[in-house]
C-alpha cells in the first residue's frame, strides 16, 4: 500500500487501512464495492489502490459531516468534497460520479440511505460501512438487501464511543472476524475464498 495514504487527515488505522487494500486486492475482478462514508479520502485511497481498474469502488458520502462531531465542523468552513478529490488525484486516481457498469473509483454525493435506491438488491459484493454512526442499523436495514449471497459487509469503528453501533449490528446479525476497529459479517456465513 502506498505510505502516501497515511498523509491524508482521517480516523483509520493504519492496520485498517492495510485490510481495506488486501481486501480490495484479493476481491475477484469485476466486483462492486460499495463504500459509505469517505471524507477526506484516507478509506477511499486504500479501497482505490487495492482494486486497481478491474473493479468497481463507489465512495457514498454528503461531505457535510456530522453535526455531533466536533471534528466534522471543518465541513461548515471547508468544501470537504473538493479535499477529498485532491487527495485522490494527488495519489493518481481519478473517481468520476457513479456510472452504472462502469469500472474504476467512482463517487456519489448523497446520504447512504437515498443512496442505496439506486442499486439493485443482490448486486454488491463488499460493503464498507463507515458513514453516519447513529445511521448505522438503518444502513443495515436499507444495504443488506443489495448483498450478493457470498458478499462480505463490513464496517468501522465497532470500539466506539458510539455504543449503539455494537448494539444495532448485534440485533441484526453476528459478525465472524474483527480486525482492529472494523466489523466483518460473511454474508454466506463462511468465509470468502478470496479472505
Amino acid at each position: 500500500m502506498n505510505p502516501k495514504i497515511l498523509e491524508i487527515d482521517g480516523w483509520m488505522h493504519p492496520i485498517e487501512l492495510e485490510w481495506l487494500y488486501n481486501t480490495a486486492q484479493r476481491i475477484p475482478k469485476g466486483s462492486l464495492i460499495v463504500e459509505v462514508g469517505a471524507w477526506k479520502g484516507r478509506s477511499s485511497a486504500a479501497l482505490y489502490e487495492g482494486a486497481g481498474k478491474e473493479k468497481t469502488v463507489i465512495s457514498i458520502d454528503t461531505w457535510q459531516g456530522q453535526d455531533d462531531l466536533p471534528d466534522h465542523k471543518e465541513a461548515l468552513e471547508k468544501d470537504i468534497f473538493k479535499i477529498f478529490l485532491f487527495n485522490m488525484r494527488n495519489l493518481g486516481f481519478d473517481p468520476q460520479p457513479y456510472r452504472p457498469g462502469q469500472l474504476g473509483p467512482q463517487y456519489l454525493i448523497m446520504d447512504a440511505i437515498e443512496a442505496s435506491t439506486l442499486f439493485r438488491d443482490q448486486s454488491v459484493d463488499w460493503l464498507f460501512d463507515d458513514g453516519d454512526h447513529r445511521m448505522c442499523g438503518t444502513d443495515i436495514d436499507v444495504w443488506y438487501p443489495k448483498m450478493k449471497p457470498d458478499g462480505l459487509y463490513s464496517g468501522h469503528d465497532y470500539f466506539c464511543f458510539y455504543e449503539t453501533i455494537q448494539q444495532e449490528i448485534h440485533k441484526r446479525f453476528y459478525i465472524h472476524q474483527i480486525v482492529y476497529s472494523i466489523w466483518v459479517r460473511y454474508v454466506g456465513q463462511h468465509k470468502p475464498d478470496y479472505l
